[in-house]
């Protein structure tokens, strides 16, 4: 009896498992013409916003360099003048950092280092690159001034720069931990 009473019961239960795991698939299985009707009233639009990360805003600004920087460089006609971004460890450091230099820059510490290298002493030529810097602002000013495309360029990285820039101090405000400012 006891051992009639417990096959019963199982059986009971096999069943609600089964129904319950077959009912919903039941309502997949129903007519076309069931599952083509079409909701009775309008659909409804569902707009979500989202503020971007600060990571897509800096990847924004990084696009936006890139093409102002591409544009000066193909109009400019000094090459000392062409500017490079690339990734770069700091001295002391395994961790890189994008770094935009002009050639002119890069020349002149290669210089350097290649005089102490043959036993003089490394000077950092200041002077050389801050006068090689004014001479190189005036040209990309004239480049802003006669091409529409290099000012507007320079619009729009200034703007994803700004906007970067107040996206971190509105995300950073009142905190000093865990909120990166570079």
């Amino acid at each position: 009896m006891f051992l009639l009473h417990v096959i019963k019961t199982n059986v009971v239960i096999t069943t609600r498992v089964v129904l319950l795991l077959v009912l919903p698939v039941s309502g997949v299985c129903q007519s076309e013409s069931v599952q083509a009707e079409e909701p009775p009233g309008p659909i409804e639009e569902v707009i979500v916003r989202g503020s971007k990360s600060i990571i897509d805003r800096k990847h924004e600004m990084y696009e936006a360099e890139e093409a102002l920087y591409g544009l000066f460089n193909s109009l400019n006609t000094d090459d000392d003048f062409d500017i490079r971004c690339f990734k770069e460890a700091p001295t002391g450091s395994h961790i890189k950092r994008r770094v935009c230099r002009t050639n002119f820059v890069t020349r002149l510490i290669r210089e350097e280092t290649y005089k102490m290298m043959s036993g003089g002493i490394f000077v950092y030529p200041a002077a050389e690159i801050n006068k090689m810097n004014e001479l190189m602002l005036a040209d990309m000013t004239e480049k802003a001034l006669e091409h529409p495309a290099v000012r507007n360029a320079l619009v729009k990285y200034t703007e994803a720069k700004q906007t970067l820039e107040s996206e971190r101090k509105r995300r950073c405000e009142g905190r000093f931990l865990f909120c990166r400012r570079q």
